[in-house]
């Protein structure tokens, strides 16, 4: 102990714990206690440049309350999660299944409307600094194959690079993100294969 000072001692020991407690480890409560107390008591002298020179046992106050079991094996947890279908999250189930009065909700709206550039439209929007919901005119200034592009009516904006992002999110982003998670549902409740 004549090379370790009590502080880089004490942060070993607390990093130890927490990767400990990270990877799911139970720690015997007693040992634990047993250091704790034997840091904390000034049993042990310095050589004068502040590292331990020796350290004389003690015995703690008190015992540490007994740790809990371990949580069951963690490939245990995995395989029951493999296992159990998840439900999808059907909304207009949960509408009709949850709210009183409500007995039919349209899964799709009943006619497709095909936008164009230069049409508008209401959308609501957030204020996320006053947490208030508001709503704006937006026109539709760009369409690729999977997306839209509206852009709030009277706001300046830069045509050219809105046109970049939302053709390298068409070419690049949307088909990686598809591969990886899968579809949306398509055509969608307004019936258009458009984000």
């Amino acid at each position: 102990m004549s090379g370790i000072s009590r502080k880089r001692l004490i942060g070993v020991l607390v990093w130890l714990a927490v990767l400990l407690t990270a990877a799911g480890c139970a720690v015997d409560t007693q040992e634990l206690a047993d250091l704790q107390a034997a840091l904390a008591t000034p049993a042990a002298s310095t050589n004068g440049s502040g590292h331990l020179a020796a350290v004389a046992p003690v015995e703690p106050a008190a015992a540490a309350p007994a740790a809990e079991a371990a949580p069951a094996d963690a490939s245990t947890t995995e395989a029951t999660l493999a296992a159990v279908t998840v439900p999808q999250r059907d909304l207009r189930e949960l509408a009709m299944r949850l709210k009183p009065g409500v007995d039919d909700v349209p899964a799709t709206v009943a006619t497709a409307r095909d936008y164009q550039v230069g049409d508008t439209l209401e959308f609501w929007a957030h204020d996320l600094d006053n947490n208030q919901d508001f709503q704006i005119t937006a026109e539709l200034v760009y369409i690729t194959d999977v997306a839209y592009v509206w852009v709030e009516s009277g706001r300046d904006y830069d045509y050219d690079a809105v046109v970049a992002s939302v053709e390298r999110f068409s070419e690049q982003s949307y088909p990686a993100e598809v591969a990886f998670f899968g579809s949306e549902w398509k055509p969608g409740v307004d019936l258009n294969p458009r984000v």
